[in-house]
């Protein structure tokens, strides 16, 4: 009691503001916005909620105040974001797929067909930094050339192209490649994946 939305979710009161205003400007209910985010008293845990929105009348009929219902969907949310990475993961056997953490840019999944494809053993490139499979020249690091594949799908979601590797032993080669941001369902941290085809493109 007494506490305002920023003391107990901070990290969505912007979200929650808005809807608070549009909700008392408008005296139109807002019903089932989906909101994310963590809280003080679990830090680094997203959570999930339906919230629903209605305006509370005076008697000369104005918005004076609001109730709110929240419904918690956070393990029915990670449930669809399971089914989806195992659809992902299903449709895509034959190509290289990983998961690579959007917050420090390291491995968290690769499925079979990626680590021989870039010539590495089961599990062994969990935890390394993505960077370490892309080539390297006189004007580009692999640094610079994961960076430009970064900025092209955080602006717009999804980006396919062709990209020059190498393999654990040294060899360049080039693949064609999709990635797309996903919320990965065990680790609640935003992942690129990534699908990958070696392609006959020449240096």
């Amino acid at each position: 009691m007494g506490k305002t939305t920023w003391e107990i979710v901070p990290d969505i009161a912007r979200k929650q503001d808005q809807a608070f205003r549009q909700v008392l400007t408008t005296g139109e209910p807002i019903l089932d916005l989906e909101i994310s985010g963590e809280t003080p008293k679990f830090p680094g845990v997203i959570r999930t909620w339906l919230a629903s929105y209605f305006p509370i009348q005076s008697e000369a009929d104005q918005p004076i105040s609001m109730g709110i219902v929240v419904v918690e969907i956070s393990d029915r949310k990670r449930a669809e974001q399971m089914l989806e990475l195992q659809a992902v993961i299903t449709r895509n056997m034959a190509e290289g797929i990983c998961l690579v953490s959007a917050t420090d840019g390291v491995f968290v999944y690769a499925n079979p067909k990626f680590e021989q494809m870039f010539g590495y053993d089961p599990g062994e490139l969990i935890g390394q930094h993505v960077s370490i499979v892309n080539y390297g020249d006189k004007r580009h690091t692999p640094e610079d050339v994961n960076q430009a594949i970064r900025t092209a799908v955080w602006e717009h979601g999804e980006a396919t192209y062709e990209v020059h590797n190498i393999k654990k032993d040294g060899t360049p080669f080039w693949c064609s490649a999709t990635a797309s941001v996903f919320q990965h369902p065990d680790t609640d941290m935003i992942s690129l994946t990534e699908r990958v085809q070696t392609t006959s493109k020449s240096k």
